[in-house]
């Protein structure tokens, strides 16, 4: 069975903790990358952008995209709406979580799990040395 457009998600959310991002978190100018499938009947995948406005409310972060999107129909969409939880901010850290979820994605089914399964081990590992 296939993964739905709220499956994806959740796995972004979890991937990218940002269950608990705040209005707050967003100030103009801050580099941020939508983690969001969809938004309001609109499909992203992983564009990057500056947030150019936030008042505080329900899709109020106006994120203006790096690369504007192209349409077949000859539109040109250069900005859009997002909640907290549809954005991280695009830094160090997250470039290299994106290019680890990136190498992750190429690998078969059976790899992919061994992958998981062993880092998921090291993390029990860490946590006992401590």
């Amino acid at each position: 069975m296939g993964r739905s457009i709220g499956d994806v998600r959740r796995e972004q959310v979890n991937l990218y903790s940002t269950k608990d991002n705040t209005y707050g978190d967003f100030s103009i100018g801050t580099h941020v990358k939508i983690i969001c499938p969809s938004q309001d009947h609109y499909f992203f995948y992983g564009e990057t952008g500056k947030v150019i406005r936030n008042k505080g409310e329900y899709l109020s972060i106006i994120v203006e995209f790096d690369k504007p999107r192209h349409f077949k129909n000859g539109y040109i969409q250069t900005e859009f709406n997002f909640n907290p939880e549809d954005l991280t901010i695009w830094n160090a850290e997250t470039k290299v979580m994106e290019k680890e979820e990136n190498r992750l994605k190429k690998l078969g089914k059976e790899e992919r799990a061994k992958e998981e399964e062993q880092s998921n081990r090291s993390e029990r590992f860490e946590i006992m040395d401590l």
